[in-house]
């Protein structure tokens, strides 16, 4: 299954000839991720236990542009211990043409302890629920 999430490019997120900016496509998964996590469930916590993002990677394979809309779609590609690694693609919402990709290492972490914990069972259950088929195998 995948988790969809929708957007639109911000005027502030583009360069002077109205394409966004690199940097602005890690703000877009990172928009997705948190969405994510509400819609399954997850309290996203500061002060108890977390995600923290520990590697994330981006492939640019064309320009989103101001005021386009963005299709985000998020999946587990394999879950650990402590961690998991989630695969997104932005897609133009219209065509579903690719604009990039992007893969994120996330751990789950207690602040408390400053440490990083196992998975919850619970958690990774949901998890499971949004592995890529690739991953299934």
């Amino acid at each position: 299954m995948k988790h969809l999430h929708q957007l639109r490019v911000r005027f502030n997120e583009c360069d002077p000839n109205g394409h966004a900016s690199n940097i602005s496509y890690v703000t877009y998964l990172e928009v997705a991720r948190i969405q994510f996590f509400t819609d399954i469930g997850h309290t996203l916590d500061p002060k108890g236990k977390n995600f923290v993002l520990a590697t994330t990677t981006i492939d640019y394979l064309s320009q989103a542009k101001f005021n386009q809309l963005l299709t985000i779609t998020t999946q587990i590609e394999k879950i650990g211990t402590k961690s998991f690694v989630i695969v997104n693609e932005i897609l133009d919402a219209e065509s579903e043409k690719p604009i990039a990709r992007g893969k994120s290492v996330m751990v789950y972490f207690d602040f408390q302890l400053n440490q990083a914990e196992p998975l919850p069972d619970e958690l990774r259950s949901k998890f499971t629920e949004y592995l890529a088929e690739e991953s299934r195998v």
